[in-house]
């Protein structure tokens, strides 16, 4: 079995797309166009704020993915939704709090409601610079979208934030998402009696960039893939994107540790009934090198629940829903 992987490319990535996608069923695609309504808004009103701000234009890219559900967007949903507040507080002085999500939604409708959300703090970071232009009406009809061009969407989206804020996502936020990680993994190792929950700590390693933590959260992607497989889930798919990860930021490993997180605590809401959440800590400053070996607890934890999978692949709770 070979790792599911994440190629990043320097593409244009639009949520329209001409490539020809499988419809959805009638109700996912209404709430789909829905969701990709308020995205083109999203889109439009954060173009206004970077040209207001003078600030550059993220280089366009497409990420290859597949499999991507309501879980996945409404994750990234939750993490644009927190840079965005972040610029709010930063330029409006104003801050929102958000209810907890559902680890794995039905639909996209909890998706769409936080990108509501987005645009209401977009809005008060566009009266505090003064910014009088209103994004265009979409047409009264929208082509179909799938899941993976939303979530391309907002990904897109989220790395242009990063280059609007002043306090941009820092290795200490990765590393607060990663702790989440290994919080729902050590969960998940307790099904198995002669796991380790917790593995020793790897070896630190100094001279570690944002590139590298992102890699080694490519790594744990791909092992976490590999244990969704075995278990007879859907699960976001990606491609390897090492060619194109030369430059990486520590914001879009936020992204990439905070989609780890959620695919996590949905493993962990098969084991539950859904019933309990975890949560982390903000660590204080970090290095990337100490997020990279936080990084490294996190890729121990998932090679030694692959290799547990791999000989009780009907670990988890048959009655729930995949």
């Amino acid at each position: 079995m070979t790792p599911l992987r994440l190629l990043a490319l320097t593409a244009a990535c639009h949520i329209m797309s001409t490539t020809a996608v499988a419809q959805p069923a009638s109700g996912e695609a209404r709430g789909l166009a829905d969701l990709s309504l308020r995205l083109n808004s999203v889109r439009a009103e954060v173009e206004f704020i970077r040209r207001e701000m003078g600030r550059p234009e993220y280089p366009h890219f497409e990420i290859r993915l597949s499999g991507a559900t309501p879980r996945a967007t409404l994750s990234q949903a939750l993490t644009l939704f927190r840079k965005i507040d972040r610029l709010s507080l930063e330029l409006a002085r104003r801050r929102a709090v958000i209810s907890p999500t559902v680890p794995n939604p039905a639909d996209f409708s909890h998706s769409t409601a936080l990108i509501e959300r987005v645009l209401e703090r977009i809005e008060a970071v566009k009266v505090a610079l003064n910014i009088n232009e209103v994004a265009p009406q979409p047409p009264p009809s929208t082509p179909s979208v799938s899941a993976a061009e939303a979530l391309q969407s907002m990904l897109a989206t989220s790395r242009q934030v990063d280059l609007l804020l002043d306090r941009r996502f820092s290795s200490s936020d990765v590393f607060q998402q990663v702790t989440l990680a290994i919080n729902y993994t050590a969960w998940l190792l307790q099904q198995f009696s002669e796991s380790e929950q917790i593995p020793e700590t790897p070896e630190f390693e100094r001279f570690k960039r944002p590139t590298d933590v992102y890699l080694r959260l490519l790594t744990c992607f791909g092992l976490l893939s590999d244990v969704a497989e075995m278990s007879t889930l859907s699960t976001l798919n990606l491609q390897d994107p090492r060619e194109g990860t030369v430059d990486s930021t520590s914001g879009q490993s936020y992204d990439l540790a905070s989609l780890l997180a959620s695919e996590l605590a949905y493993l962990h809401s098969r084991t539950t009934g859904g019933n309990s959440s975890i949560e982390a800590y903000y660590p204080g400053h970090k290095l990337p090198s100490e997020t990279y070996q936080r990084v490294g607890v996190l890729e121990s934890q998932l090679t030694q629940l692959l290799a547990l999978v791999a000989t009780s692949p009907d670990w988890l709770a048959p009655s729930m829903p995949q």
